[in-house]
């Protein structure tokens, strides 16, 4: 692959879709002085690239967060699951003592 081919590629991938873009609205538009308008299409393209990101790393981080909401209610549920457990448990052991106390004094 020779230079301009990488150089090429490189510029067909980084700002080849906004170029594309912005001259098809210049061709579009027809304005007085196209490189001025092209100039500020493509600011406004950057601006709103930018907003774009910044939306989705927001979102992102709110699914971030709500998983972690949810994992920790969970283990929450399962902490208080475990101690009924227990509690139940504790519950038939003082039963069974206290059935087997009841039974001696009854003999």
């Amino acid at each position: 692959m020779s230079i301009k081919d990488v150089d090429f590629d490189y510029l067909n991938r980084t700002v080849g879709p906004a170029l594309q873009a912005g001259v098809a609205e210049t061709l579009v538009m027809h304005p007085e002085d196209p490189v001025d308008y092209l100039s500020g299409w493509l600011k406004n393209w950057v601006e709103a690239q930018s907003r774009v990101r910044k939306v989705k790393e927001d979102m992102a981080a709110e699914a971030q967060r709500v998983k972690e909401a949810k994992e920790a209610r969970w283990r929450e549920h399962l902490a208080k699951k475990k101690i009924l457990s227990a509690n139940d448990k504790l519950v038939s052991d003082l039963k069974d003592i206290s059935d087997d106390a009841f039974a001696t004094m009854q003999a």
